[in-house]
């Protein structure tokens, strides 16, 4: 990885343990899957439109799809104080994909969303310890490199032959709405809708490393 993706993943990660809480058990859980889906939003959203125009029919269909579960997955939470607020800006994201707004407004109201989540629910969103980033290369070269190519730009031999292509980790528009802990979240969780499986076999501690490649 180049140097620039590698100093602002290091700064996420900082960040991320500065501000890391107590798991909020099932509720917790619940809220992570939507801070999962607003992360994807944020990052791809770009892909799908651009100058008030619909780029990707696949990629814009995506975005609408997963902006509604966002606001059904809210609405299913614990009440919490700021969830009226939540509820209220998820509805604000669906109206904003449908407009054709642009990728910084969609990519602003996910990550407001985002932030309130986790201050509400109290997700964690930092590992245990320190990832051991010495392992990350080889995760990547025998798990990752088949779909997202040797050097991550989504041009692999397989990844040729999915639809949607798979991301291309060097898109400086991607990687400036990207957490590690996002990162780490597609690895555990997979993406609905993508060839990007869960990759729950790996430990958590490798799936922390992961993303330092």
């Amino acid at each position: 990885m180049d140097a620039a993706p590698r100093t602002w993943l290091l700064v996420s990660i900082l960040i991320a343990l500065l501000t890391v809480g107590r798991p909020a058990g099932a509720a917790g859980d619940d809220a992570r899957t939507v801070l999962h889906m607003l992360e994807y939003i944020g990052a791809d959203y770009h892909n799908a439109v651009g100058g008030g125009r619909i780029k990707s029919a696949t990629e814009y269909q995506e975005q609408q799809e997963f902006s509604a579960s966002v606001l059904a997955g809210v609405r299913a939470l614990p009440e919490r104080p700021e969830k009226a607020e939540l509820v209220k800006d998820s509805e604000h994201l669906i109206e904003a994909i449908r407009e054709l707004s642009t990728p910084d407004r969609v990519a602003a109201l996910s990550s407001r969303i985002a932030t309130v989540l986790i201050a509400a629910y109290r997700i964690p969103i930092a590992p245990r310890q320190a990832p051991d980033v010495s392992a990350a290369s080889s995760l990547f070269e025998s798990n990752c490199s088949a779909c997202h190519g040797a050097t991550g730009e989504g041009n692999g031999p397989v990844g040729a032959q999915l639809s949607p292509r798979p991301t291309n980790f060097r898109d400086g528009a991607w990687q400036a709405n990207r957490t590690v802990y996002g990162l780490y979240n597609s690895i555990t969780l997979g993406v609905d809708g993508t060839a990007m499986r869960a990759f729950d076999r790996l430990s958590d501690a490798e799936r922390w490393a992961s993303p330092f490649t």
